[in-house]
């Protein structure tokens, strides 16, 4: 498989989808997911996900537990 084409998400599109106090930036990231959601053409890497879990679990206003 060839990167060409590919969409490859920063994990800052998905941490701003999930915190709720993001009043701009949230409601944009969850409409740049939802119109992604239907191509296959989007990468996350290991990093990006470690990255994720690191930051809603720590750093946001309304963390998620680890479980």
């Amino acid at each position: 498989m060839t990167a060409v084409g590919k969409i490859f998400l920063d994990t800052n599109i998905l941490v701003y989808a999930h915190d709720s106090s993001e009043k701009t930036r949230g409601p944009l990231a969850k409409a740049l997911l939802l119109a992604l959601n239907a191509t296959p053409r989007v990468l996350l890497s290991q990093q990006v996900l470690s990255e994720f879990y690191w930051v809603v679990t720590r750093k946001i206003a309304v963390p998620l537990t680890h479980d």
